[in-house]
This record gives C-alpha cells, sequence and structure tokens, in this order.
C-alpha cells in the first residue's frame, strides 16, 4: 500500500560534493613547459566490485574515465581509458593520475567516471584550472597535500624524486590524521636569487567571518637551484577541526615575499576542543537574543542535517561542552551566512520544517530529525513518494522514499529504503540507498528477509543479493517499479 505523507517542504536547497570520488588538479612546469596534474582518487565503497574470469574468490572494480580539458568552451585535450582497482577480497579506495601539456591561461576540467558494472549515470564533476607562470619570474607551483608517502625507486606515475606521494582527497583530514605532508616545486631561484633564501610556510585557521589566524609556521634555509622540489612535514595533531589554509612562501635576506602559494583545507579533530578559537560575533539586539538556552540546544541539534562535513564535529562539540553565548553566536553566525539581510525569517521557515519533522518521526528516541527518515528527510527535503508496506508476512515493516530529481548529487529516481527489525515504534533504520555518498547495501533485500519463516531462503549464498519472489516479498518490486 502507499501511503502519500504531506510534510512541509524545505525552503531552500542544500549543496552536497560528490563524495564518491576526490578530483585534485595541480600545475607544474618542467624544463620547456607547463603541464597539469589531474589526480583522481574513487571511492572503493561507492563502486561495484566483481569477480574476475581467472579468480573467483579476489574481486576487481572498474571505471570508465572521461578527463575534459576547455577553454573558451573549446576542448583543447582530452583522455578517455578504463581505470581497474587492484584485485581484493575487500572493497578498496584506488587512484590514478593523468598529465597535460598545458600554456597559460583559464580553462574548465571536467572528470566523468562510469561504474562498468553497475547500470547508473556516471559521476560528473567540474572544476576550473588556472594555470599562471608568468615567463621571466620566479615562480611556485601549485601545492599537493599528500595522503601517504614511502620511498620508491619504481619510477611510478605518483614517484617524484624518489617517492610514492598520493594526493589526499578531499583535501580533508580527519582525527586520525597526525601529520601533513605536501609537496611544491619553487622555479629558477638561481636566477632570480642567487644565494641562500628563507622557505617559509604556515598554517591559518579561517574564521567563519575570512578572517585568519596563524596556528603553525616555520622557515627554513634553501640553495638555489633551476627546480627546487619542496617535501615538507609538519604536525596537525593539535589542530582542532575547521577551515584551513596552508602558505608557502620564498622570502628574501630582507623578508620580502618574492613569490607565494597557498591552498585551502579542511581538519576534523573532536578530540581537540576548538570552541575557545571561534571569534566572538556581536549579537546585542539580535533575534538570537531573545531565545533561551533550551531553544537554542534544539536549533543547534536541527541543524546538522544541513551542515558541511567539517562543521559537525565543531557543533556537536559546541552542545556538549560551549556555553550558552557561544551557542547563540554560533547559531545566528550561521543563518546570517545563509541570509544576511534577514537571517531571523530563514531561521524562523527552517525551525518550522524541523519541528514538524521531529513529530512525525519522533519515536522516543532523541529528537524525530535525530533519527534516519528525520535526518534525510531535512537533508534532502519531502521525498516525491513514499510507500510504506507493514502488512508482509516475510518481513519488519518497511518504507521506501523515492526522490525523482536529487539535486544534491545530480541523479535522478533516487531510493531510499528504511526498515523497522526491532518492531518498536517508529524505529525506522536505512537499510539501502541509491543516493551517492549515502549507504549503499547490495545485500539489502536478504537482510530484509532475514527472518522469513517460511524456510525457503535457507542456505543462501553468502554473497547472494536477492531472495526467491513471491506474493510474500514485494519490496524488489517497489524499489525498482516505484
Amino acid at each position: 500500500m502507499k501511503n502519500f505523507y504531506l510534510i512541509l517542504t524545505l525552503f531552500f536547497s542544500v549543496s552536497l560534493n560528490a563524495q564518491n570520488l576526490s578530483i585534485s588538479p595541480l600545475t607544474f612546469q618542467s624544463a620547456d613547459q607547463n603541464y597539469l596534474e589531474v589526480h583522481l582518487f574513487v571511492l572503493g565503497s561507492s563502486v561495484e566490485f566483481a569477480a574476475t574470469a581467472t579468480d573467483s574468490i579476489q574481486k576487481q572494480a572498474a571505471v570508465e574515465v572521461l578527463m575534459l580539458l576547455r577553454q573558451d568552451t573549446q576542448i583543447v585535450n582530452f583522455e578517455k581509458y578504463v581505470l581497474n582497482s587492484p584485485k581484493t577480497i575487500l572493497p578498496v579506495n584506488f587512484v590514478d593520475l593523468k598529465r597535460f601539456a598545458i600554456d597559460n591561461g583559464e580553462y574548465e576540467l571536467e572528470v566523468q567516471v562510469k561504474d562498468i558494472h553497475q547500470s547508473i549515470p556516471p559521476v560528473v564533476v567540474k572544476k576550473k584550472v588556472s594555470v599562471n607562470f608568468p615567463v621571466d619570474s620566479l615562480n611556485i607551483s601549485d601545492i599537493q597535500l599528500i595522503a601517504s608517502m614511502r620511498r620508491d625507486t619504481t619510477g611510478g606515475v605518483l614517484t617524484k624524486g624518489g617517492y610514492f606521494l598520493e594526493t589526499l582527497p578531499y583535501q580533508f583530514y580527519t582525527k586520525e590524521s597526525e601529520k601533513l605532508f605536501f609537496y611544491a616545486e619553487a622555479y629558477e631561484t638561481d636566477k632570480y636569487i642567487g644565494q641562500d633564501f628563507a622557505l617559509h610556510y604556515r598554517i591559518e585557521l579561517i574564521y567563519t567571518n575570512g578572517r585568519k589566524r596563524t596556528m603553525l609556521q616555520r622557515t627554513v634555509r634553501r640553495k638555489p637551484t633551476p627546480i627546487l622540489p619542496i617535501l615538507m612535514q609538519t604536525e596537525i595533531k593539535e589542530l582542532p577541526s575547521g577551515n584551513y589554509r596552508l602558505v608557502v612562501e620564498i622570502q628574501n635576506k630582507e623578508k620580502e615575499v618574492l613569490a607565494s602559494k597557498s591552498v585551502l583545507f579542511q581538519r576534523s579533530n573532536p578530540n581537540v576542543s576548538q570552541v575557545i578559537l571561534r571569534e566572538p560575533i556581536n549579537t546585542k539586539g539580535k533575534f538570537v537574543e531573545k531565545i533561551d538556552s533550551q531553544e537554542v540546544y534544539y536549533a543547534l541539534k536541527a541543524i546538522i542535517p544541513i551542515l558541511d562535513n567539517n562543521q559537525t564535529p565543531y557543533v556537536n562539540e559546541l552542545i556538549r561542552k560551549g556555553t550558552y553565548s557561544q551557542q547563540k553566536e554560533y547559531l545566528f553566525g550561521y543563518w546570517s551566512q545563509q541570509n544576511e539581510k534577514n537571517p531571523k525569517a530563514l531561521y524562523d521557515a527552517y525551525m518550522e520544517v524541523a519541528r514538524a519533522v521531529d513529530k512525525q518521526f519522533h519515536a522516543g528516541l532523541g529528537a524525530g530529525f535525530e533519527s534516519d527518515r528525520g535526518y534525510l528527510f531535512l537533508k534532502y527535503g519531502r521525498p516525491d513518494d513514499i510507500t510504506t508496506v507493514e502488512d508482509e508476512p516475510s518481513a519488519p515493516p518497511y518504507e521506501i522514499w523515492s526522490y525523482n530529481q536529487f539535486p544534491a548529487t545530480g541523479q535522478q529516481n533516487v531510493r531510499f529504503l528504511f526498515y523497522n527489525p526491532t518492531l518498536a515504534v517508529g524505529q525506522f533504520q536505512l537499510l539501502h540507498s541509491t543516493a551517492r555518498g549515502e549507504l549503499f547495501n547490495p545485500q539489502w533485500e536478504v537482510e530484509l528477509y532475514r527472518d522469513d519463516g517460511s524456510g525457503s531462503i535457507q542456505g543462501t549464498n553468502i554473497d547472494s543479493r536477492t531472495v526467491p519472489d513471491n506474493v510474500g516479498r514485494r519490496a524488489r518490486r517497489y524499489f525498482n517499479d516505484f
């Protein structure tokens, strides 16, 4: 049976990055030309690993990659190929690198990645690329943030100067990251300096109002050379969660900056308190001054589904440890960023939706928007259709949500399947989704009918993804034909 829920629609859109791959374009120089490096990272859990013709135990993923480099709408270079993952028992992430000779100028890089083993549209990522190496000038390449590094003399595509250098995906450091490695190159310091010089780098915390605070810095002496490789590391164990900028500068003896380059990155580190690092915001006379501490607490929890990933750890810590004043400041700052002229109107509209979602999905454990269904409703908006099944003897109650258009990832016909294995009132859990970046469970049907008492699915292979169809098992039909 189908139930059509008439729940309030969100009044704004939420932007998300495609989370199943990372594209990092970086520009460098050789002795006679500029070149662009395109670093590709594929998230293993987002692609299908299939058995190979020669190995029934290990599996392999394969994606078709199309790279297009445009200038003024004209394609100036392209590459099309199939990238295979390593053979493995469990899904693994895999990487690749392509290089293009390129002139100074402004470009658009488009990368399309299609999973060969799944009949789903390709993921498309577009990025602006600026190549600016002035002639007769001291230059620094782009800065490559490094995820892993080791000595390597094989001369592979990811090897530079005797080191294997894997680019950090998403420019994001997790709580497990204790060191930051980076690579860059300085060009013609022998010609334009001609004597020992200072190589200076620093890491700046970027506040939400755009102001910056230097968290650590270091200066080392270097000798001039035509091409100077810069491979450095620094401790980031004590850097709290936040947005950062790494700046690399070449300075003369008078500490004048002769050339510089920077790169942005994000850091998640819930183990280090960062509440005290936030610059105060003047909320006097603002709408948050009339909101009591209990409502501020509730409002902060309500916005978690729509936050950028790097802000979630901070807000969770703010909820646990922040003062009432700090919580009000963040709440006002967040909504002011969304609508500087009238943040209260947007706040009121969103909280109206959040309260309705709380009421709709409340099941006794936290607020309704903290449940899987409530969280995803706030994150992506009201689904176009909902199928609720409560009378199927072979399965616990389940729901299928359908989105005809899914702006968050650019997909169409996206599905979410929730089920209630405990049979407790309202305790639905997300079991499977076709949305990129959300839970993808190829064996969802086996899990849904795991406790079927008919005995007809006993002995199902451990790798099975379907169960025998009958009138008491309609989930796949609903999921595919919704």
